[in-house]
């Protein structure tokens, strides 16, 4: 199994989740973890992954995360800086 390991990013908000490779299948608890980090940290990072749209999607499905923001949205690009 992966060991998932949560690093704290800062104070208020964030965290950097290491040791799941996002393109291959995980196990349910990997996922939980995933999850959990998310919902307590509400910003997560996964540095040195690479995914295809679909694996996104798969990812955004399977931890039950329902409106990513645009950067984790597949096909959309990179969000463009706020005007003003």
């Amino acid at each position: 199994m992966a060991s998932i390991r949560v690093e704290k990013l800062a104070h208020a908000l964030g965290a950097e989740v290491s040791g799941a490779d996002l393109s291959r299948p995980l196990p349910a608890p990997a996922f939980a973890e995933i999850r959990r980090a998310w919902l307590d940290h509400l910003v997560i990072r996964f540095r040195g992954q690479t995914l295809s749209d679909p694996g996104v999607r798969r990812l955004m499905h399977r931890t039950q995360i329902k409106d990513g923001h645009a950067a984790l949205q597949p096909g959309r690009g990179s969000p463009r800086p706020a005007s003003g």
